[in-house]
């Protein structure tokens, strides 16, 4: 069975693997970044993160410095390291995540959207409110978000 394709802040997701237990959890997602599309700056207080860029180029926000991430590299970022990944091209960015306990898959397994056989991300205005309660959910999953996440006009969207 393939994995369902999901939006997450306007990238679409797949789960490869997701909180694989015995020993260390860990979980893989593949994502689809289209052009103009940030993640928000955030951090992910007990999970390592590995990003392995594929198709296109980021710009990676990371402890204030910014830097290119080209496709072919691999950006390792440790555990509650403040990070925003922006994708500043015309293209499409393809890249897949790997973190270290498997609690972000969990995460956008709950607050993403399901694309179905129309996989393209809706961008909607998210509210303070809404920011208020995804932190609150992202704190069951060790994630805190300190920006949202933004389109190409910088307007603030969700699922």
């Amino acid at each position: 069975m393939s994995p369902s394709l999901l939006s997450y802040f306007g990238t679409r997701m797949k789960i490869h693997v997701m909180s694989v237990k015995g020993g260390d959890d860990y979980s893989i997602l593949e994502c689809y970044m289209p052009a103009g599309v940030t993640s928000g700056t955030h951090l992910h207080i007990e999970e390592e993160e590995t990003i392995h860029l594929r198709e296109g180029e980021l710009e990676l926000e990371l402890l204030g410095q910014r830097s290119i991430i080209k496709a072919g590299d691999s950006i390792y970022l440790p555990k509650g390291a403040a990070h925003n990944l922006s994708n500043k091209g015309n293209v499409e960015a393809r890249f897949f995540l790997v973190h270290s306990k498997g609690q972000f898959a969990d995460f956008v397994n709950i607050v993403g959207r399901p694309l179905g056989i129309f996989p393209i991300p809706a961008m909607v205005r998210i509210e303070a409110n809404e920011l208020e309660l995804l932190n609150h959910l992202g704190s069951m999953h060790q994630i805190n978000y300190h920006s949202s996440p933004v389109n190409a006009d910088n307007e603030l969207i969700y699922m």
